[in-house]
């Protein structure tokens, strides 16, 4: 995390990117849905918005050492970057939470979704923890964060936006159900033309 907050993240403010009063906002998908998550509850005062897809969410920490060992150092590591239960960070934040029911991270994210603020979206639908749920989610995900990091309409000219973990701009590299934590980030260049309207499921 330091990586991102103290060097990549400068890295881009110093090319126009994500400087103030300009707005960032967080995205990634399967670990690094997770990790768009954490850098969210982490960090309020730096992201603006976040935006999740299929995210990796253990909700226990022998979950977690039982589908990898190598997942987190120790108990108190894992409660120290439990997505769950540190929700309250993301009090007023734009939130965006996707996932498909048969997803084996299906039920951690049901209890990320229901600790999120009221404001949050969440959106469950029919897929699992693979590729094409992955894509499908991508538009909606970047048109809710356009709509709050630049202004409906507006695109993302000069708003900088993390992908985090599992997608460098358009190279995919996907974490899996037994929870790989080899991680990747990237910008997404600027996106222009018109985005899909934001699917919405449910009060969230």
């Amino acid at each position: 995390m330091a990586m991102v907050v103290d060097e990549l993240i400068p890295l881009c403010q110093r090319l126009g990117l994500g400087r103030a009063p300009r707005q960032i906002g967080t995205m990634g998908i399967s670990m690094g849905g997770y990790g768009a998550i954490l850098f969210a509850e982490k960090y309020p005062e730096l992201f603006s918005a976040v935006a999740s897809i299929s995210p990796a969410i253990w909700t226990s920490y022998g979950q977690a050492e039982g589908a990898n060992s190598r997942a987190y150092a120790s108990a108190a590591d894992f409660a120290a970057n439990d997505a769950v239960t540190h929700t309250a960070a993301l009090k007023g934040m734009p939130v965006r939470v996707a996932s498909g029911n048969s997803d084996p991270f299906h039920p951690g994210v049901e209890a990320l979704a229901a600790a999120l603020p009221p404001s949050a979206v969440v959106d469950f639908q029919k897929g699992c923890h693979l590729g094409p749920f992955f894509i499908d989610q991508e538009p909606p995900s970047l048109a809710f964060l356009g709509r709050h990091l630049a202004g409906q309409g507006e695109g993302f000219s000069n708003r900088a936006l993390l992908w985090s973990g599992t997608v460098v701009v358009r190279s995919r590299t996907f974490g899996d159900a037994r929870g790989s934590r080899a991680e990747r980030i990237g910008v997404a260049a600027p996106v222009s033309g018109r985005l899909p309207p934001q699917r919405r499921r449910g009060p969230r």
